[in-house]
């Protein structure tokens, strides 16, 4: 049969600027922009390949620990940081 689909996601919160970036007379396309924007994509990098996973920064896991049961990762360095980023997976809503 077919290879299974399998999905790593990375997510953090914090500030973005968002909206309709380029020009009209080219081409425009909604994005988000921001240090935010660039940990998540950090952390996403960090999602093992073919693993089914949601892996999100501490600030985020701050918001949602009393509604989701979260395992932490431990901390790793991210490209571009001087901090160590604590990193934790989402297991399952409670």
């Amino acid at each position: 049969g077919p290879e299974p689909v399998t999905v790593g996601i990375g997510l953090d919160c914090g500030p973005v600027m968002c909206g309709e970036m380029g020009s009209k007379k080219y081409r425009v396309e909604y994005t988000a922009i921001g240090d935010t924007v660039i940990t998540a994509s950090r952390i996403e990098g960090e999602c093992r390949s073919g693993i089914n996973e949601i892996l999100i920064g501490e600030r985020l896991y701050e918001r949602i620990k009393d509604r989701f049961v979260c395992e932490s990762k431990g901390s790793i360095q991210l490209k571009g940081k001087t901090a160590e980023t604590n990193l934790y997976q989402v297991v399952k809503k409670l």
